[in-house]
């Protein structure tokens, strides 16, 4: 796919040498943060210091505390107070926690190795109650999350002209709120994409010298249905940052306790209502931004969970964090006329596109669950 170059070609060669002396200079600095960081999570791995045992007795103490107990504690600490019980005890807990660490100048060495997520939540053609039809992204948008603070920092949107089934059904627009004007004067996909990836660019994310990032997404299906299909369809090379990414409802369940649940759903535990309009992509991404917003600020550790390589039976891979290794650096190249599949490449997908829909067919009960829930809209 078409790239936006990194470098200006007519740097002077003056130019170029100090910025490879200023870049060998920074990366040894890196390299000296890197290794006092690691010091650093060793010296506070020690778990015989006290305030883990103080730290432990509260947490006993909280298991047996009553709602309005809970709330009083949290109102004291200025805490957020909306939400089931076990979210608050969840969110006491963790208050709790870092102010203890404070105070004997100790920091939590369990954090994200991510400095920022990508919420993405597609919108694509759909039919009722036709399961194999050809999805086609019809919107794109994105909003990027500060992970270390959970701020909002920016937002990206586009809708996409559809090739294959150019005219949306009557479902599709009821379901989306996507009129057929919004797509008719829209860019085709291959373009919206380059565009997404300059906006990526333009905030440093991914590369030896950028933010680390991840993809942040409602389950598995807008990385390995939606965006893997559409690139098929536009033979265009699967991206690598979409081949890794955070399932924040996996994510949610876990941190929390609670069983797998929609948008909706995880918004009523937090005490929240879900804001705009559902099923339009940019008002379910806002949501779910919402949603990343409080797992960070309850102290859950936001990393990659998920990944799809596109293997021969299109699996999803579920990755456990590790403690020591590091995140991944997902490179955005310098510019490319297009990103074109070769020849092998095509014969290659096709034979992964067939595995994929037997697999849909056989053992993606999910899947179908969430088509089903859908199609209740």
């Amino acid at each position: 796919m078409a790239e936006k170059g990194i470098s200006d070609a007519s740097s002077s060669e003056n130019e170029s040498t100090e910025y490879s002396e200023n870049e060998t200079k920074d990366r040894k600095e890196d390299q000296t943060k890197e290794e006092s960081k690691v010091k650093q999570n060793e010296k506070q791995k020690d778990y015989s210091h006290p305030v883990y045992k103080n730290i432990s007795q509260f947490n006993g103490e909280v298991n047996r505390m009553k709602r309005p107990e809970i709330i009083r504690r949290l109102t004291k600490y200025n805490m957020d107070t909306n939400g089931t019980t076990e979210i608050l005890k969840r969110r006491l807990k963790n208050c709790y926690k870092k102010r203890k660490l404070t105070d004997v100048s100790m920091s939590d060495s369990n954090t994200s190795k991510l400095d920022y997520i990508v919420v993405i939540d597609y919108e694509a053609t759909c039919e009722a109650d036709v399961f194999n039809y050809r999805h086609e992204i019809i919107e794109f948008p994105a909003i990027l999350v500060n992970v270390p603070n959970g701020e909002l920092v920016d937002e990206f949107r586009s809708y996409c002209k559809p090739i294959e089934n150019p005219k949306l059904t009557k479902f599709c627009t009821e379901l989306t709120g996507i009129t057929q004007d919004k797509v008719d004067t829209a860019e085709e996909f291959p373009l919206v994409l380059q565009k997404f990836e300059e906006w990526l660019k333009s905030h440093r994310l991914g590369g030896k010298r950028g933010f680390k990032f991840a993809v942040a997404t409602d389950g598995p299906w807008d990385m390995r249905r939606f965006l893997y299909y559409q690139c098929q369809m536009s033979d265009l090379v699967f991206p690598k940052w979409a081949r890794k990414w955070v399932n924040l409802r996996s994510l949610f369940g876990n941190f929390y306790k609670r069983e797998r649940g929609n948008i909706e759903n995880m918004l009523s535990h937090l005490g929240l209502v879900f804001e705009g309009r559902q099923h339009c992509g940019m008002d379910d991404t806002r949501n779910i931004a919402r949603i990343a917003q409080h797992l960070i600020k309850d102290g859950c550790v936001i990393d990659v969970n998920q990944s799809f390589s596109g293997n021969e039976k299109g699996r999803i891979q579920e990755i456990k964090p590790q403690k020591n290794s590091r995140s991944n650096d997902f490179e955005i190249g310098e510019s490319k006329p297009v990103n074109i599949k070769t020849e092998a490449d095509k014969v290659k997908d096709k034979e992964v596109r067939e595995a994929l829909r037997k697999l849909q067919l056989k053992e993606d009960e999910e899947l179908v669950a969430f088509y089903k829930s859908i199609n209740r809209y």
